[in-house]
């Protein structure tokens, strides 16, 4: 048996990583299907995802401001 990643053959006591995962079904070392599934993360979406989460703060620190608060 050959991991799908690295091509490299499994030792005999090791025991290999099954993924039924679509798009990635296979045979894996668990480091190298981790990195797989690194490797198929598109950066765009961590960086946008990470944009709005720092916009939300931004927002949620205006709100709760004292001069925000009307008396």
């Amino acid at each position: 048996m050959v991991c799908k990643y690295c091509q490299g053959e499994f030792e005999l006591a090791e025991k290999p990583y099954i993924s039924k995962q679509a798009g990635m079904e296979g045979e894996y070392h668990w480091n190298c299907f981790v990195e797989a599934c690194r490797s198929r993360m598109p950066v765009e979406v961590s960086i946008a995802s990470i944009s709005n989460v720092s916009a939300d703060n931004n927002e949620s620190k205006r709100e709760r401001s004292p001069a925000a608060v009307e008396d």
